[in-house]
């Protein structure tokens, strides 16, 4: 075999992260061929390096240091001396996590343990039985168990090393951004230490999985989620915006930023409970700084700032869903917050069952009020801010949970046979968006019922706080009814193919009928794309004449004029679906294609 430089260790790592959702055979096809060896070197050399790491582990603290190979033997502490070196990183956040497990048989002692990072991507979902050595898939190799507190949130805050998309002007990282949110306020922790949880039963994780991935043979989340906060841009002028470090999670990621642009224009709770003042607005236009609610400077929040728009914005998702699940028979309002619990997963591999590290792990907390969730989330922010953390996968179970898996189902349209929130390329589902924007996982766009010769389908079910515009009205292929086209804030989730964005005006009154206007009419729209990694915020100004009925197809989406399809971006079209037969100006930005 050839030498290995350190430039072919490093390809040879990031190789085996690159491909670590694939079988175990193929992976180590892909890893050869991209460093230009055979898999079995690569193999072998992979096996190696990690067993001289485990050799420099037990070196270093004197002891054993095996470590666990799958969820079950995480469900009590190590008490070898390798606990060791999870008990000074634990109590850096155990004013934090102290309130994650309210049983009685929780001990001060088992709350120093943490288990290891968070396997990436899919990793323990493998195999082990194949022709070669059994081994752990890791997804490359674990994060030094001695390395900063980069997880902090229960066994899976950070994962992974790697750069988050977020590099812009500062060059920060998911690992340089370690300390992601403010001290916590002593009142929320108080009220969290009163609130009660359970442990997910084996069932509800396994009927949770099948109603999130429809019983395909990969049903768990991937890397793209299991590595995803809801973190906020650096970049000046983009501080109202989260990031999305790869493709996946843009649904949850842009109905939540939507929300959180909701507070910072026009809200006053997520300035209240800030000392700092906004100052005026960058973006606003003389002809929309009259109709905001708050004439701030919404595009660059303080850190605090940021923090209470995104309190405000996930409570008021989870509490929405909360009402409308009351209303369906659940009594009271009642929101459920589903954390990852410290004390890794509390069951094996079952003929039913196969963890998957993060599932079988939830405690779940019901929290009987709008203020105590959002205390509730306040005391635990860290968990769902980490960068390279579990926040998209744990609210996307709270959401769940909160509309109750029974409802979710019922929701759904019955025109497949295994419906799912989460399609086959994981990317959410119409239902996933509609649960968090409206209350119910209702399979489509369009206002009320349609009944289709006797299969009734449902839509929006009565006017949004945040819109929806999609590129498939273009198309011709759905009718967004006025419900989400007309929303109560002038905020719509965009979607475009298979991403989710979101497109804005700082102006209230842009909530009225475009079409109902006399004569020509102007809007500037801001339009911030989360994974686009943009340098500065979009703002596009619309000019919209007198509409005309006559020039539209028939379908009425105001996209009669087709010719030009391949030149023109996608969101003009989405736009023009809304603002019809508008011109769109980029005011001097490379359109996005």
């Amino acid at each position: 075999m050839s030498s290995w430089t350190r430039e072919d260790l490093s390809a040879l790592k990031a190789a085996a992260r690159k491909y670590a959702d694939r079988e175990k055979n193929d992976r180590w096809r892909k890893v050869g061929q991209k460093l230009g060896r055979p898999k079995r070197e690569c193999y072998e050399k992979y096996k190696q390096l990690k067993r001289e790491r485990e050799e420099e582990r037990g070196a270093g603290s004197g002891g054993s240091t095996s470590r666990p190979t799958s969820s079950s033997s995480l469900t009590k502490p190590n008490t070898s001396s390798s606990s060791s070196k999870y008990s000074d990183e634990g109590s850096k956040h155990q004013g934090e996590h102290k309130y994650a497990t309210a049983t009685p048989t929780t001990t001060t002692d088992s709350l120093s343990y943490k288990p290891p990072p968070k396997r990436g991507g899919i990793g323990n979902f493998f195999e082990d039985e194949d022709d070669e050595e059994q081994d752990s898939d890791d997804g490359g190799f674990r994060i030094d168990y001695n390395a900063g507190s980069s997880g902090g949130s229960g066994g899976g805050g950070g994962g992974s090393s790697k750069g988050n998309n977020n590099t812009g002007a500062s060059g920060s990282t998911a690992k340089r951004r370690a300390i992601i949110c403010t001290e916590r306020d002593p009142r929320v922790l108080d009220v969290a230490s009163r609130c009660s949880s359970a442990s997910i039963e084996i069932s509800e994780a396994a009927d949770v999985r099948q109603l999130l991935f429809g019983g395909r043979r990969i049903d768990c989340f991937n890397k793209a989620w299991t590595e995803q906060g809801f973190y906020f841009n650096t970049i000046e002028g983009l501080g109202c915006g989260l990031v999305q470090n790869e493709g996946g999670p843009c649904g949850v990621i842009a109905a939540v930023q939507a929300h959180v642009v909701k507070h910072l224009l026009f809200s006053s709770t997520s300035t209240s409970h800030s000392s700092s003042s906004f100052a005026p607005s960058t973006f606003s236009s003389s002809s929309s700084s009259s109709s905001s609610f708050n004439n701030t400077d919404w595009a660059n929040p303080s850190r605090g700032q940021q923090e209470n728009a995104l309190l405000d914005a996930l409570s008021e998702i989870l509490w929405r869903i909360a009402e409308t699940a009351s209303l369906s028979g659940r009594g009271n309002p009642q929101a459920t917050v589903a954390l990852a619990s410290r004390h890794g997963g509390r069951a094996g591999r079952t003929q039913g069952y196969k963890p998957d590290g993060l599932t079988e792990t939830l405690s779940l907390y019901n929290l009987s009020s709008k203020t105590v969730t959002r205390d509730f989330l306040d005391a635990h922010l860290k968990m769902f801010m980490e960068p390279s953390g579990y926040g998209a996968c744990l609210l996307t179970y709270s959401i769940m949970f909160t509309r109750g898996l029974d409802n979710v189902r019922s929701d759904m349209d019955k025109m497949i046979d295994v419906p799912s929130l989460i399609g086959r390329h994981n990317y959410a589902a119409q239902e996933m968006v509609n649960l968090m924007l409206c209350g119910k996982a209702h399979s489509n766009v369009f206002d009320g019922k349609q009944d289709m010769g006797g299969m009734m389908l449902r839509g929006i079910p009565h006017q949004t706080d945040i819109g929806m515009l999609t590129l498939f009205e273009h198309y011709g292929h759905v009718r967004v009814g006025k419900n989400m086209k007309l929303p109560k804030y002038p905020i719509w989730v965009l979607c475009r193919e298979s991403h989710y964005s979101v497109l804005f005006s700082s102006n209230k009154d842009e909530v009225k009928d475009p079409l109902s206007r006399r004569g020509g009419h102007m809007v500037d729209l801001f339009y911030y794309d989360e994974l686009a990694k943009q340098e500065e915020m979009y703002r596009l100004s619309v000019n919209m004449p007198e509409y005309n009925p006559d020039d539209d197809d028939e379908d009425g989406s105001g996209s009669k004029h087709r010719h030009d399809a391949d030149l023109t971006p996608p969101i003009d079209h989405v736009i023009r679906t809304h603002w019809k037969q508008a011109t769109v100006d980029w005011n001097g930005s490379e359109a996005l294609l």
